[in-house]
């Protein structure tokens, strides 16, 4: 009962629900929901079911029952769809260090980091993009959780460095004062390890300095990120701007982010939409 009753205050606070609110989504008074929590009271298996429903997770996690299972080893012991779930809670309860160990286990046992970054990084983060833009998680859980991911995203790529000389260079940024950067910068880290000498500019880079980084650096492949279609006419005109210096004619434009998707590029020259990262690693492939 006391087990029920801590896991069920921690999960309303997860999804930021008072007492009185989750009481009226499960037609309850504040009072039957604080003697739930304080473990005076336990409600009838109908009830259980509506407050599992109510925060959005299952009865067995607001039990906090787990099933028992052989463990092959510490990295088997979550499965992609186990991952994924136990992640988003972490960063749900800012358990930065649970986090880590998690991926890092995972990351030993798979050694793929394209899978992490597709299969369990982006699904992750986007769980708790709902969440926020369901109203159950602040703006602040929201850029805890995004920078947090970040860090793992470097750890990862830190791993995947390799020593030898790379001759072509490939530069990454975001558009104008764009905040959503962790799809580009997953990007940047996987076109180093694909063999680019990568080159992360983040974003708010102004017109001019990016000019003069790509006459020094001479990229073959130029990356932007829009997530905001507020952007689109800076993306385009940063493209068209490019395509004005001939000694920049030869490089690859790889476009990405939910900002594109009004954007015809079909006449702009050796310009590429790349939505996934796994389209990247196609592309490159020239399949």
């Amino acid at each position: 009962m006391v087990k029920f009753g801590s896991n069920l205050k921690k999960y309303r606070k997860i999804n930021c629900i008072n007492q009185l609110a989750l009481a009226n989504r499960v037609g309850l008074t504040q009072g039957t929901i604080a003697n739930y929590e304080s473990g005076n009271r336990m409600p009838t298996v109908e009830v259980l079911i509506k407050i599992a429903e109510s925060l959005n997770i299952s009865v067995d996690e607001l039990l906090g029952y787990k099933k028992k299972c052989i463990k092959k080893s510490d990295s088997t012991s979550f499965s992609k769809e186990e991952l994924i779930d136990s992640i988003t809670n972490h960063l749900l309860l800012k358990e930065e260090y649970k986090l880590v160990k998690a991926v890092q286990n995972y990351y030993k046992e798979k050694n793929n980091i394209l899978h992490i970054f597709t299969d369990i990084i982006t699904p992750a983060m986007y769980k708790i993009g709902e969440l926020w833009e369901n109203g159950k998680i602040s703006v602040a859980d929201e850029h805890a959780s995004t920078e947090m991911i970040s860090r793992i995203v470097d750890w990862l790529a830190v791993q995947e460095i390799k020593g030898e000389n790379k001759d072509q260079c490939a530069i990454s940024m975001s558009i104008s004062s764009e905040q959503h950067t962790l799809g580009i910068k997953m990007v940047a880290s996987y076109l180093d390890i694909i063999g680019y000498r990568s080159i992360y500019m983040g974003n708010n880079l102004p017109a001019n300095e990016l000019i003069a980084i790509i006459k020094k650096e001479k990229p073959k492949i130029l990356a932007l990120s829009v997530t905001l279609k507020s952007h689109q006419d800076s993306l385009v005109n940063i493209i068209k701007l490019i395509r004005e210096i001939d000694s920049f004619s030869n490089i690859d434009i790889l476009v990405g982010g939910q900002g594109i998707d009004d954007v015809n590029f079909s006449e702009m020259d050796k310009v590429h939409i790349i939505k996934k990262i796994e389209e990247l690693k196609k592309w490159n492939r020239g399949d």
